[in-house]
């Protein structure tokens, strides 16, 4: 597609401005420039500045995750600040694997544990894309096992890590929604299926309170000779006390409302 002498370093920043600028809902056009390095006029110079935020939202974008999931949020493959990463003398350890390591600053030191959780993180990825002569697997990180020694401290995630304290930044109010209503779906779908449950529960429950009723009674009543009591002779004599029960409420209702007389215990007057 391109020569030889087509695409250069040049070209890296202007594909990358490319990217950012046709990304939909992405940043604003002043976070772009400033993080191309672009002026934006002697005056707009003077005003608007780069907020952290929105050089990481650009960051982001320019990684191709996707703002419409919530692994726009991703956090990078890390360790424990805290985490020794090496047996015995730490600056030793790096020093084998990266040499003049102990001249860095330590600002640069510290971005060299994210390098190193990023390279062991992707190790399988590598392995798998990369030809297996790749002078990267005749690295001492490689060579000396620490690749797969360091492989069960990597932490990774999404938004904030709880043990190691990383929190996500360059994250726009959308990706927090879509967080929220991820969770939300989560604990509707979870809830559905308790109350599934708790109804299949329910309705076995309430076939066994026939028999076990007849049980209660047969423990009580029974007599020797007589005939047991089932489920549909309980039915039938509640519906046989049940039912004059209720014709004589609604008898005394139509006494009331025909009767004219002032008396109130017990009224004798015919219609």
């Amino acid at each position: 597609m391109f020569g030889f002498d087509g695409p250069g370093t040049h070209s890296l920043r202007k594909g990358a401005i490319y990217l950012v600028s046709s990304t939909l809902h992405g940043p604003n056009s002043a976070s772009i420039h400033l993080r191309a390095g672009w002026s934006l006029g002697s005056v707009q110079d003077r005003y608007i500045f780069c907020d952290p935020g929105a050089d990481q939202f650009c960051g982001r974008c320019l990684n191709a995750l996707s703002l419409n999931d919530t692994t726009f949020a991703v956090l990078p493959p890390h360790f424990l600040p805290a985490q020794p990463l090496f047996v015995g003398d730490e600056t030793a350890g790096w020093k084998s694997i990266l040499p003049g390591y102990e001249r860095l600053p330590p600002g640069f030191q510290s971005a060299a544990r994210f390098m190193l959780a990023s390279l062991v993180f992707h190790q399988d990825w590598l392995r798998a894309s990369l030809p297996a002569a790749h002078p990267l697997f005749s690295s001492p990180v490689f060579t000396s096992g620490h690749a797969a020694r360091l492989r069960p401290l990597i932490l990774t995630g999404e938004f904030e890590h709880s043990e190691s304290g990383l929190r996500a930044t360059g994250i726009p109010p959308s990706v927090s929604q879509l967080r929220m209503i991820s969770e939300l779906s989560n604990h509707v779908q979870s809830l559905r299926h308790d109350l599934v449950d708790h109804t299949e529960l329910l309705r076995n429950g309430l076939l066994e309170v026939p028999r076990g009723c007849v049980e209660e009674i047969l423990k009580h009543i029974r007599v020797e000779g007589a005939k047991e009591v089932t489920s549909e002779d309980v039915s039938r004599m509640l519906a046989d006390h049940i039912g004059p029960l209720s014709e004589s409420r609604a008898a005394r209702a139509g006494m009331r409302s025909i009767c004219n007389c002032t008396c109130r215990r017990r009224c004798t007057c015919r219609s």
